[in-house]
């Protein structure tokens, strides 16, 4: 019985999530704010929303599997470094 519960929950979740995605991906691509999608583990940004490319003058080919350091986006690496202090 706990397995069928397990099973509805998660079927409940994946629906929920497949609902919001929209939402989220309109926010991202419509945020007026800079956001880019970057692995924790070494900084190589992902994805960013167009107002990335728009602000830094980067297409998505320059920047995909880049890091912000590589880029130069960053004048002042300390205020990154609190950044990611602060995030993670």
């Amino acid at each position: 019985m706990k397995s069928k519960r397990l099973t509805t929950k998660r079927q409940v979740e994946e629906e929920e999530l497949q609902q919001n995605e929209p939402l989220f991906t309109n926010f991202f691509n419509l945020s007026p704010e800079l956001i880019a999608i970057t692995r924790e583990k070494d900084g190589i940004i992902m994805i960013a929303n167009p107002m990335f490319s728009e602000v830094l003058g980067y297409s998505p080919e320059e920047y995909s599997g880049k890091t912000s350091d590589e880029l130069g986006i960053w004048v002042d690496l300390n205020q990154q470094k609190d950044l990611m202090k602060d995030l993670f």
